[in-house]
């Protein structure tokens, strides 16, 4: 296929972009570092921060597996933080640049919600296990998640609008049509995962399906509130999408809402997954056999909406390139 390009697409960022982006580069490399540091002391047997009647004491060897993955989730980070920000990472495939940046929304951005929510009906801290670790721990660690999402975050807008931004150019009415496949998809996903928004909004109000005992302090209440939110995120954007509702609405905010909550729910489901293998339950009032199933559909209905949303990006590129319309630099399939 032919990529049409004008004068002013050639042109390179403007002095103000340029600053932006080298001040969000910045952000998210000095936000990893106390999550780096931190992780790295336990990995080399360090206890800072862990009480000295802490359970997590008596599982050295999962804490170290554990604190091994998430470091090399932080250097991921730090990595695609410079990939977003240089020229060079235009030349990266869009899978392996979409990919681990689907994940890190998803993982951060429940962080970013619910963090400050906490801290609105009572001390994020006092929710956070105490017993497992110090509470300076929680703040210092979230705290620089919180940061680490507005740096990565605003490095992915930037890179994402410079390098694929024809494609959701103006409102919903103009986008492509999409397939009856993907229609098919979004309400197949939608089905599934059903069962993950009723849990999280049954928790929020109090109730205990699937769970040994209900959950009763305001922080975790809070949690699953912006979780079941979340899901309601991921297909309010899906729908508006396939089906090219609200038809004036421009078509990057239900792309961006499908983006979020779609990794939202689907990488918490599959990290809740990993942890629940890794350490057991994940609290003693839960009943695991019974999560599982929950967190494993939460996992399946994130997965269709990122199979589907891929093959709408192709669909787009496909039919941006017959009407000609003009790539950026860097733009690519």
């Amino acid at each position: 296929m032919n990529t049409l390009m004008t004068e002013s697409t050639e042109r390179p960022p403007s002095a103000r972009i340029t600053a932006l982006r080298e001040g969000a580069l910045v952000l998210t490399v000095l936000a990893c570092l106390p999550y780096l540091v931190l992780k790295t002391a336990w990995i080399f047997g360090s206890h800072i921060g862990i009480p000295a009647d802490s359970a997590l004491l008596g599982h050295e060897g999962t804490m170290r597996a554990a604190n091994g993955l998430t470091v090399l989730m932080d250097v991921t980070a730090v990595i695609l933080a410079f990939a977003l920000a240089r020229p060079w990472g235009h030349r990266i495939p869009a899978w392996l640049i979409a990919g681990p940046l689907w994940v890190a929304t998803g993982l951060l951005a429940p962080i970013v919600v619910a963090f400050p929510l906490q801290s609105l009906v009572g001390s994020s801290e006092a929710s956070a296990a105490p017993d497992f670790l110090e509470p300076w721990v929680f703040t210092v660690v979230y705290g620089g998640f919180c940061l680490q999402a507005l740096g990565l975050g605003t490095l992915l807008v930037l890179h994402a609008v410079r390098r694929w931004g024809y494609l959701w150019r103006g409102t919903v009415r103009q986008l492509p049509a999409p397939s009856p496949a993907a229609r098919l998809s979004v309400i197949g996903a939608a089905v599934v995962g059903l069962l993950s928004f009723l849990t999280h909004a049954g928790w929020a109000s109090g109730a205990h399906w699937f769970r040994l005992e209900a959950a009763t302090d305001a922080q975790t209440l809070v949690v699953h509130g912006v979780n079941a939110g979340l899901v309601v995120l991921a297909f309010a954007g899906a729908f508006v999408l396939v089906f090219r509702s609200v038809r004036r609405l421009a078509a990057w905010v239900p792309l961006a809402a499908a983006w979020i909550g779609s990794s939202a729910v689907g990488c918490w489901g599959a990290w809740m997954l990993l942890t629940s293998a890794l350490t057991g339950p994940v609290a003693q009032d839960q009943a695991p056999a019974r999560l599982v199933a929950v967190f494993a559909v939460a996992a399946i209905a994130g997965a269709m909406l990122l199979v589907t949303g891929a093959h709408l990006f192709a669909d787009w590129a496909r039919a941006r390139d017959r009407r000609g319309e003009i790539r950026g630099p860097g733009e690519a399939r």
